[in-house]
């Protein structure tokens, strides 16, 4: 084996290495956009098929759609982005789920505050009897039942002669 043999297999090698890890990078890259697209597609109602998406339209009108958004996807635009371009074009609103991101927290919100007037009522109309007792229990013995023991046994002895 001559000496340049070895180090021009390193280098093929090296080289080989290289052109993998870039195509690797490079699909990784594609996949996430390809993601991105699909995620898009299937969030946007499609104008050309009634009750559908444009990831589901067969329609030819919806395909040109699905490849533009796929170049504004490579170009870096944002889902919100894509979707104002797509209803200004009809005029009317096609995407679907909230636009900013405190919408996001809308739902779990009105969730919380539910939960809390439901505790709310149930703790204060499902136990008023356990409330009233405890205050019974705080107040002084009324004299109104020693007068009525006293009164019953009058009527007692009177009945009894």
């Amino acid at each position: 084996m001559k000496f340049w043999s070895i180090p021009i297999c390193a280098f093929v090698v090296g080289l080989s290495l290289l052109l993998g890890l870039t195509t690797a990078a490079v699909a990784g890259n594609d996949d996430e956009k390809d993601r991105r697209v699909r995620e898009i597609t299937e969030s946007i109602n499609s104008p050309f098929c009634p009750a559908s998406t444009l990831a589901t339209c067969g329609s030819a009108n919806a395909a040109e759609w699905r490849t533009e958004i796929r170049q504004w996807v490579d170009d870096g635009l944002t889902k919100n982005e894509i979707c104002a371009r797509l209803e200004q074009r009809v005029q009317h609103k096609l995407c679907v789920g909230p636009r900013r991101p405190w919408m996001w927290s809308l739902p779990f919100l009105i969730a919380a505050a539910s939960l809390g007037l439901l505790a709310f009522v149930l703790r204060r109309f499902v136990r008023p009897g356990s409330e009233d007792e405890a205050s019974d229990e705080d107040a002084e013995p009324s004299t109104e039942g020693t007068d009525l023991d006293e009164r019953l046994d009058r009527e007692l002895e009177s009945l009894d002669d």
